[in-house]
């Protein structure tokens, strides 16, 4: 049975790329880039801010048209990235992968935004789609590249091995010095270090301008503006009681640090909008509770839940509180410190970059009340050097993130 269906695999793989190959009698005539998303829809505001930078950069760089992947009919990603078509994603049989083949005739360049989908965390066969999608483009003869990716420290075997199985022409880029290493050490294709793309996303204050008048009055009052987001993400689970008691002890340790610091005030600020156990859900059950004991110096960010607009608004503060790794990089990216409820090694890679140590939690440490007073606590007492080492690190940061596009584009140039 073993060889059986070692040999069916051996036919499947020849075909897939016999039908690859087929795809370079077809080169593009335009400056044209397919952007393929992590995720089946949009949600997600990481994924948005990393899509919808690399649109920005794309744009900026003379590419005439733009295409992202598309699960079925759903147009719901062109829709939120304001790109200028949807390509059906292939399916699984040759028949799909030929119609996707006629679909990236138009397309010189793909981008597939590697994110944390690549390492096989969330899903093997979601992670391995995605590179087998980089795969098959790279031997159509496109300017392939998997953005800027975290990568696990126990990354799933059949990951490494579809990695170590991938045409040597996809430009592989890790976000950080960590996932770098890990990359390098645990698989036989090239990795580049780059930094993660949202780092390029612009700020959109009139999407915010509520929120940020606010801001900015309770500054001006002087008072300390802290930013607060919440997410199951970095509790590892969507169980009910988990989250309540998530809110719980923030509520109480916020609410303890209200009441003897007059002269502090917190926005909340969601990430994610999906479902009951999404960030908004959670940031608006603290809100109730910390609202009807201090009133006006308590705020939920609810004008429009958009990566641009939460970036305006992040640049504002004065410290941030995060679950959420691209809310930490939208602060971070304007310079504002954090402290962070961390996940997935995903924090400990982001501040290595920028060559800070900030306050940090783990998730099973953000039901207990005391380990968050602490997390808050320090946060604040420790944001002025935190902005401080940030003013000298960010320019290059900035500039690993805008690696992710410049290459392919002198690829491109240079045949």
């Amino acid at each position: 049975m073993d060889m059986r269906k070692r040999i069916i695999d051996f036919f499947k793989e020849a075909a897939f790329r016999t039908v690859a190959y087929a795809g370079t009698v077809f080169p593009s005539r335009q400056r044209a880039a397919l952007i393929c998303p992590p995720a089946a829809a949009p949600g997600s505001l990481g994924d948005e801010a990393m899509i919808k930078a690399l649109v920005g950069e794309l744009r900026k760089n003379g590419f005439s048209r733009l295409g992202i992947l598309e699960t079925g009919s759903s147009t719901a990603w062109q829709e939120a990235t304001e790109v200028d078509a949807g390509v059906p994603a292939p399916s699984a049989s040759l028949g799909g992968w030929l119609r996707f083949l006629r679909a990236l005739k138009a397309y010189s360049h793909v981008y597939v935004i590697g994110a944390d989908c690549i390492d096989g965390n969330y899903s093997v066969t979601g992670s391995r789609r995605l590179l087998r999608l980089a795969d098959f483009c790279a031997r159509a003869g496109r300017n392939t590249t998997i953005t800027g990716c975290s990568f696990n420290a126990s990354a799933d075997p059949l990951i490494i091995e579809t990695i170590d199985g991938l045409d040597r022409r996809v430009r592989l880029l890790a976000r950080d010095p960590m996932s770098h290493s890990r990359i390098t050490a645990l698989t036989t294709h090239h990795a580049e270090l780059v930094a993660d793309l949202a780092f390029l996303l612009k700020p959109s204050p009139q999407h915010a301008a509520e929120t940020i008048d606010w801001i900015r009055r309770e500054r001006a009052a002087g008072r300390t503006v802290l930013g607060v987001n919440l997410g199951a993400s970095a509790l590892g689970t969507k169980d009910r009681s988990t989250i309540l008691k998530c809110v719980d002890a923030f509520a109480h340790a916020l609410g303890n640090r209200l009441e003897t610091d007059a002269m502090l005030s917190i926005v909340l600020l969601p990430h994610d909008f999906r479902g009951e156990s999404s960030d908004l859900a959670m940031c608006e059950k603290l809100h109730e509770s910390l609202s009807s004991r201090f009133g006006a110096r308590v705020r939920l960010f609810d004008e429009h839940v958009g990566a641009s607009a939460i970036k305006a608004v992040a640049g504002e503060l004065d410290a941030c509180v995060t679950c959420r790794m691209h809310l930490a990089i939208a602060c971070l990216g304007n310079g504002v410190p954090v402290g962070a409820v961390t996940y997935q090694d995903k924090f400990e890679g982001l501040f290595g970059h920028l060559g800070i140590t900030p306050p940090v939690i783990s998730g099973m440490q953000a039901t207990d009340a005391a380990a968050v007073a602490k997390l808050v606590d320090g946060t604040l007492a420790e944001a002025a050097s935190i902005r401080k080492t940030l003013a000298g690190t960010l320019q290059r940061v900035r500039a690993l993130s805008e690696r992710n596009v410049p290459f392919s584009n002198r690829q491109h140039a240079t045949g």
